[in-house]
């Protein structure tokens, strides 16, 4: 008896090992193949087996629509087993906040994009962290690039776990579905936010992006934020900062081909100092609250920015309420950027609202808890607050070391034109008058009477 108990504890401990070896090379299935597959192709058509290439080619030419008519996905490889050793690498866990009516469509917003939306392939494309069971009746549908379903035998492995077309016909045809039960998952960030993605970073591209709201709209599908927490910790990336040289070949290359091509590095298969396999860091994908959406083919400017704002709203709420349960520091907040800001010219930004100890003004733009100075290289952020404030002594110091500075004419003045360029004056417009309006859910500016921030950005330029 005791032998067979051995025997056993020893077998179980292989069984461990093997999976804990199987699982690095899980995550090699989710790594970009297509140039794999095109090779094949080409060695193909230059080899004795040309004749296999030219049916491929004819199969191409019939199944070329197929992308963006709902993709042709295969239950079977869905569900391989491989698929759990890659969601065990890091691991990956989908995470449902409500239940989604399977009689409605919806469109999934996903954020942060990361380097390659591990995330969201593991979570929508598999089976492995239990989608169908999570959301029974309902089918999850990932949008990607159409650049890669024009690669032979990519296209047909990556359509089988159902990825599609992020073409404007795939949406359509996938939310216009009479009966509901289809879920779009749009990275709403795209190419340039995985220029972005790194550790730590929680910059988000998403206040110009309407084109995904104004869709919801004209199908009638509900909007559904998705947080993916871990998305940016699995890769570093090459330092690219805005007006650098790689990426401005970045960017241009990104204008040619359709594609982003940041250049990252995390650890190998049998050391972890450089590779390109992703860091072992857990992904924790929340799926957060559906927002109702109404019906219109035709909608308005102010609709979609209504909507917009809804859904801005309902993201942020998301990430405060589950950001401390999966490892993001209390003093961390999402940071939306709209435009890149060039360090040739001085700024002056107006904050909204004031609040009660304007926390997130000094949390953003008097330290680097929101990596400022990587989102937006070579500015200068000063945070004006009341002159009293620096006739404190030795306050006066720890004001100015996180450079805050006082806000009075002189001092805004000399800032903007005798402190070179690079600056970014930062004035709560509201100020005190608007801290006494604070109250849970309210949103009142003092605004209307407050010009003279327009009017020093006007005199300096």
């Amino acid at each position: 008896m005791r032998e067979i108990k051995k025997l056993l504890t020893r077998c179980a401990k292989v069984q461990v090992r093997e999976q804990k070896q199987l699982t690095p090379y899980g995550s090699y299935m989710y790594q970009p193949e297509a140039q794999c597959c095109l090779a094949v192709f080409i060695l193909l058509c230059f080899s004795d087996y040309w004749p296999l290439a030219a049916f491929y080619a004819g199969w191409l030419y019939l199944d070329w629509d197929t992308p963006v008519s709902g993709g042709r996905r295969c239950q079977w490889i869905r569900n391989w087993k491989m698929w759990t050793y890659f969601h065990d690498y890091f691991p990956i866990k989908l995470i449902k906040t409500e239940d989604l009516d399977p009689s409605r469509n919806y469109l999934f917003g996903f954020h942060p994009h990361g380097v390659l939306v591990a995330g969201a392939f593991g979570n929508f494309c598999t089976e492995a962290s239990g989608f169908t069971r999570l959301f029974p009746g309902l089918t999850p549908y990932l949008l990607m690039l159409p650049f890669w379903f024009r690669v032979p035998f990519y296209r047909d492995y990556i359509m089988s776990g159902g990825l599609v077309s992020s073409d404007k016909r795939s949406a359509s045809y996938l939310l216009s579905k009479k009966e509901g039960g289809n879920v779009a998952v749009v990275a709403v960030g795209g190419a340039p936010e995985s220029l972005e993605a790194r550790p730590g970073a929680l910059t988000l591209q998403v206040l110009s992006r309407k084109g995904f709201i104004k869709m919801a709209i004209s199908h009638g599908a509900n909007l559904v934020p998705v947080f993916s927490f871990g998305e940016n910790e699995l890769f570093n990336q090459m330092q690219n900062p805005q007006g650098s040289v790689l990426r401005n070949i970045q960017e241009r290359l990104q204008k040619i081909m359709g594609v982003a091509l940041p250049l990252f590095h995390a650890r190998g298969v049998f050391q972890y100092s450089f590779g390109l396999l992703p860091f072992r860091k857990p992904i924790f994908t929340v799926v957060g609250r559906p927002i109702p959406v109404q019906k219109n083919p035709n909608p308005s400017k102010e609709e979609i920015d209504k909507l917009h704002a809804s859904y801005l709203e309902s993201l942020i709420q998301l990430f405060e309420e589950h950001k401390a349960q999966y490892g993001i520091e209390d003093h961390k907040h999402l940071l939306v950027k709209t435009a890149e800001l060039s360090p040739h010219k001085n700024y002056v930004l107006g904050y909204h609202p004031h609040g009660i100890m304007c926390a997130g003004a000094f949390s953003n733009f008097s330290t680097e808890a929101t990596d400022f100075s990587v989102n937006f290289p070579g500015i200068r952020p000063y945070l004006a607050t009341l002159a009293g404030m620096f006739k404190l002594p030795l306050y006066r110091e720890y004001l100015m070391s996180a450079g805050m500075c006082p806000v009075s004419k002189p001092s805004l003045e000399y800032i903007l034109s005798q402190n070179g360029t690079g600056n970014a004056v930062v004035i709560v417009t509201g100020g005190a008058a608007e801290s006494l309006n604070c109250t849970s859910g309210l949103n009142q500016l003092v605004l209307k009477n407050r010009k003279g921030f327009v009017k020093l950005a006007v005199e300096y330029g």
